[in-house]
């Protein structure tokens, strides 16, 4: 496998140049789950039973339609649980998961992932008053699915100020402040935000929260950032490149100087 994942990024692409069908493609993206899945890489594997799943457009094809929202259940149960996932909004996006708002069976799950996607803590909390016993029932662990909505609320809070009290983020994470330092420093290291603590003046200033949904709003910002840094390095080329005239018209000057003063001295 650590040989062959590398080269796995490219079999989208090579699926066109080897003119295979849809149903061709789903069995090859499964099979991939499940050679990933088998090899304890199940973060991998959960990304591709995305892939197969966003093959699915508009109809279910003649697939079994509830095998193909069991897969979507197992998704959304996946990403919620692993601890690494923190954007669902991909999720959301798709086919076989949109059919789940109105479909009585799984419309629940549907408003969890909802919840995950752009909500926070107050939403998590009602939903759970709302369904008692239905995160536990979903193979869920209550605690860590508060912790990541926490982490979540905490990027989202992030992403609308740059500066933060510690009685704000207690108030919004529904944490005590003494427990407030200790959900910075793990959004740190879950890369939910970029931080630094003042703890003389209990405040958190973020330099950069999450982006829990990535839209064309995003897509801009990200595009307008990159601009910005091409024009930045534009200018650093030109100064560097205009240093490097001058000091090269000084060294001419100066062995010019140098030829002159040794021509007078002959």
């Amino acid at each position: 496998m650590d040989v062959i994942v590398p080269h796995l990024k490219d079999v989208s692409q090579k699926t066109k140049e080897w003119g295979i069908n849809n149903k061709q493609i789903r069995e090859l993206y499964k099979t991939i789950r499940n050679l990933l899945k088998e090899n304890g890489r199940t973060l991998d594997a959960q990304k591709w039973t995305v892939k197969y799943l966003s093959t699915f457009e508009n109809n279910f094809d003649s697939e079994d339609s509830s095998a193909v929202q069991q897969e979507a259940v197992q998704a959304i149960l996946e990403a919620i649980k692993f601890p690494n996932v923190y954007q669902f909004d991909s999720l959301l996006d798709l086919y076989a998961v949109k059919q789940f708002e109105s479909n009585s069976q799984h419309a629940k799950i549907f408003q969890l992932l909802k919840i995950f996607v752009n909500d926070t803590v107050d939403a998590y909390n009602a939903f759970l008053a709302a369904n008692s016993g239905l995160v536990q029932s979903l193979g869920l662990n209550e605690q860590e699915t508060l912790q990541k909505i926490r982490l979540l609320s905490l990027a989202t809070l992030g992403s609308t100020q740059n500066e933060l009290s510690y009685s704000q983020i207690a108030k919004t994470l529904h944490i005590e402040e003494s427990e407030v330092e200790v959900f910075v420093i793990l959004g740190i290291t879950e890369n939910v935000i970029a931080a630094k603590i003042d703890q003389l003046k209990g405040t958190i200033t973020v330099s950069r929260a999450l982006p829990r949904v990535f839209s064309r709003a995003q897509w801009q910002q990200l595009s307008d950032t990159l601009t910005t840094w091409k024009a930045n390095m534009n200018v650093i080329l030109k100064t560097l490149q205009d240093c490097k005239q001058q000091q090269a018209q000084q060294i001419l000057q100066l062995q010019q100087q140098q030829q002159l003063e040794q021509d007078g001295q002959h």
